[in-house]
């Protein structure tokens, strides 16, 4: 229950009635003490700001946060009072608040706090995003504010590393791509296999330091589940004797290929997308099942929607929704440590034995300082790093996403999995080893018909006229950019407008040609992104209109000349590597 009364320096405040106790939510007698002391909390606010907060309370703090001139920053606002918001959407005291399209007010419920980050969020407020605590609500809202504040947290680092991961693999996930493409229009597409394995049981294996202690007991039972791996652990299964039923290769890096070289001739299923490092592909003796992800370009051809089973950010990820996929309904971990376990970054026989990537599997090259701890299976303390903890965060949303799945966790190690059962790889064998042996035996044929490969590939030999369509436009982007320069020196006003306008046009032409030619996106995509939460190209209320060219100007240059040179890059590529002989 709430009242809105006036307080002594005549400002709306709420009364709130706890325990049979009544209570201001701020001071009675100066509140505009407590709304200083809310905008000086928040700090300077720059272009692009994206301020998050908990609590409307008696509408003033926004009202004050509405006076702020700028007007790309954005307030995402959770409330779970109904009334309240009610109230305030119909007061006319509150129209600047209410008219501020700036302002985002939603109702609190912890299921959707992911999705309305998703929506409202864009990776250049992820550089700049507050998360404002307002101190009169914390002893009432505690649980609500601590939780919109872990997961906004858990947004920003997920899309950072996103970005990074997008900026470092462009390049090599484009190559992999031309590559693979003509393995994907002969390959076994990945819905084909839905269902295949409908209420039968799957053990899904990671590489974590734990495996060591079980992955010898598959050899007892692995004909009574279905069997899926990464990579790291395929060398370990041969030595014992067992092939997996899939296996799933989604690193298009060159490690990914060295750990898995001398095992291709596994005459199992490998599951592929886009990235996946094409030496495996080319290099695997088995049948192919293609998974699309990404901006997938044979799915927009045949105008299909793309509905990705690999999201999450690892391949244990893929795994685990691969089983779900298959239709298992017990999916049991084993080496999912998703943490140091013993001091260990993986199990010793999944560590490559290159030199060159010793430094990736020492403990000593891979821990920080931003290492955290975490709870174990046991309830102890172990220590993870923030990627790490934030696949294990994954792996509980795709638990809380299936609740018609039994999740076990037999790792016997690691960080414990909120959602699982824990129990050990013997206790599941007894459990759920006891049926039959599965059959195992898929057909699995091509996916596309003739005519289908035949349209794809015509299409892609369309996109290469836009490529070239592409280069000329930010040619001509940057002839006008210098142009542009040399009229606003010599103060040629109604000229630069001119030009200005025709660059406008120019530059949608751009982006028309840029979306129909979907697979360069992973080369184009990080350069458009750099440049917007790039803060050397944020213009500032304090500058000069001169100075405010100039970014624009070089903002100009840069975007397009280093377009045009990424576009360059993909034509000769093209054009060196393109086969899709049978």
């Amino acid at each position: 229950m709430y009242t809105v009364e006036k307080s002594k320096d005549n400002l709306n405040i709420l009364k709130i009635k706890i325990n049979n106790k009544e209570k201001y939510l701020g001071s009675y007698y100066n509140h505009k003490r407590d709304i200083d002391k809310f905008i000086q909390d928040i700090g300077m606010i720059k272009n692009k700001t994206a301020i998050v907060i908990y609590g409307l309370l008696d509408g003033e703090y926004l009202l004050r946060l509405s006076e702020i001139k700028k007007k790309d920053f954005k307030i995402i606002v959770f409330e779970d009072n109904e009334e309240l918001m009610q109230n305030i959407a119909q007061d006319n005291y509150y129209r600047n608040l209410i008219n501020d399209e700036r302002i985002r007010v939603f109702k609190y419920d912890e299921k959707n706090i992911e999705i309305i980050f998703k929506n409202e969020l864009e990776l250049s407020n992820i550089y700049n995003v507050k998360f404002v605590e307002n101190k009169v609500l914390y002893d009432y809202k505690k649980n609500e504010i601590l939780n919109i504040a872990k997961e906004l947290k858990k947004f920003i680092v997920q899309n950072i590393i996103n970005n990074n991961t997008i900026n470092h693999f462009s390049e090599r996930w484009f190559e992999s791509f031309i590559r693979n493409f003509k393995y994907t229009l002969n390959a076994t597409f990945f819905d084909e296999i839905e269902n295949k394995f409908k209420n039968k049981s799957a053990i899904v294996l990671s590489a974590g330091p734990s495996l060591e202690r079980n992955i010898s007991l598959l050899k007892e039972c692995h004909e009574k589940f279905v069997i899926i791996s990464g990579g790291r652990t395929l060398k370990k299964l041969k030595e014992i004797g067992i092939k997996p039923d899939f296996f799933i290769m989604i690193d298009g890096d060159e490690i990914a290929y060295d750990l898995v070289k001398d095992n291709l001739d596994l005459n199992k299923p490998l599951i592929f997308c886009n990235a996946t490092n094409e030496k495996i592909v080319q290099n695997h003796i088995g049948q192919k099942i293609y998974e699309p992800t990404g901006i997938d370009f044979i799915m927009s051809v045949l105008n299909k929607e793309l509905k990705t089973k690999f999201g999450g950010g690892s391949v244990a990820h893929a795994c685990i929704n691969t089983a779900i996929h298959l239709g298992c309904n017990n999916i049991i971990f084993i080496g999912q440590d998703l943490a140091y376990t013993n001091n260990k970054v993986h199990a010793e026989f999944c560590e490559a034995k290159e030199q060159k990537y010793k430094h990736q599997e020492v403990l000593e090259n891979v821990v920080s300082e931003n290492d955290i701890f975490v709870n174990d299976i046991n309830g102890n303390k172990i220590r993870t790093s923030r990627s790490l903890n934030m696949f294990r965060e994954n792996i509980e949303v795709i638990i809380k996403q299936h609740k018609d799945v039994n999740f076990i966790n037999a790792t016997e190690g690691g960080a414990h999995i909120n959602g699982s059962e824990v129990k050990t790889l013997k206790e599941v064998i007894e459990l759920y080893g006891n049926s039959e042996n599965i059959n195992k035996n898929l057909e699995l044929k091509p996916t596309l018909k003739k005519e289908q490969k035949e349209l794809i590939i015509n299409e892609f030999e369309k996109t290469m006229q836009y490529l070239k369509d592409i280069k000329t436009k930010c040619s001509k982007l940057l002839e006008f950019n210098e142009k542009l320069k040399r009229l606003y020196n010599k103060n040629k006003l109604f000229d630069y407008d001119k030009l200005a306008k025709k660059m406008d046009i120019l530059e949608e032409e751009l982006k028309e040609l840029y979306l129909k030619v979907p697979y360069v996106k992973s080369l184009i995509y990080p350069i458009v992104i750099n440049v917007e939460i790039n803060p050397i190209w944020n213009e500032e209320d304090t500058e000069s209109e001169s100075e405010k060219f100039e970014k624009l100007y070089n903002k100009t240059k840069f975007l397009y000349s280093t377009m045009k040179r990424k576009t360059e890059y993909a034509l000769n590529f093209i054009e060196k590597e393109w086969n899709v002989d049978e």
